[in-house]
């Protein structure tokens, strides 16, 4: 189990801190290819599924994994999580 887990129920036990920090930077990778491919493409005829709804599918992943994270962190923190949680809120927040 991964923070990228789709599954709608996370298994919270093995959410750990060791895996916040590769599974978020997988994330934030996949926004930035996405986002990439969205920037590269011809706006010439704006609608909501090439515009809005576009960029909510490039950030949604990132959205749901950083939010187990971000829960984790108000709920269970750790040194350990705590740690990666502020290694990882720059690269999130930018």
């Amino acid at each position: 189990m991964s923070f990228l887990d789709p599954a709608f129920l996370p298994d919270w036990s093995r959410l750990t801190p060791e895996r916040a920090e590769p599974d978020i930077r997988e994330a934030l990778q996949r926004a930035r290819v996405q986002l990439a491919t969205y920037r590269a493409q011809d706006h010439a005829t704006l609608n909501y599924a090439n515009t809005l709804l576009s960029l909510e599918n490039a950030t949604r992943e990132l959205d749901v994994a950083w939010g187990l994270v971000s829960h984790l962190d108000s709920v269970l923190n750790s040194p350990a999580l705590r740690k990666a949680y502020n290694a990882l809120l720059p690269e999130v927040t930018a």
